[in-house]
């Protein structure tokens, strides 16, 4: 757990999760849907906003959601926030705008996953006698891509 309440989770796990994901030729796609509403619960005096109110707000968006791709992306919500307070979340333009980025570079990153594990696969069998300075190229891009994956994870952009 995070100091928002919210439960952590790795790369891989969210690869596998089942939120609205549709099959195309290049893999798996997380959707964004901007059909979708969100409750208005903007009060005169704002309260503190917690991971509970995101992951209610989710439930009751996305209710084909498992419980834990709900605690998933209520946490992604949260660390994507940007430099604007946690509250702002519960305006309904700023909430799809967050939700919106965070799937978008959800997408980008599941693409550059895939593509970098396609690449990668040819080196399992590969000696390390056999490796040449031209092999390092794609395994640094994998190494990046790994802290750009970190990177996602906490909100750091």
């Amino acid at each position: 757990m995070d100091r928002h309440g919210c439960l952590t989770t790795t790369f891989e796990d969210t690869m596998v999760g089942r939120f609205d994901k549709h099959h195309t030729k290049g893999g798996d796609k997380f959707m964004a849907s901007s059909s979708q509403k969100t409750p208005n619960t903007v009060t005169s005096r704002i309260p503190p906003m917690t991971c509970s109110e995101i992951i209610h707000r989710l439930e009751l968006l996305y209710p084909q959601m498992t419980p834990r791709d709900v605690a998933r992306f209520g946490y992604l919500m949260l660390a994507h926030v940007g430099d604007r307070p946690v509250e702002d979340l519960r305006s309904e333009p700023f909430f799809s705008e967050v939700w919106n980025r965070v799937i978008a570079s959800l997408n980008a990153l599941s693409e550059q996953y895939e593509a970098a594990c396609e690449e990668m696969q040819k080196y399992r069998t590969k000696e390390m006698t056999d490796f040449t300075a031209k092999d390092l190229q794609p395994i640094l891009r994998t190494l990046r891509l790994q802290d750009r994956i970190l990177d996602f994870y906490t909100g750091i952009e």
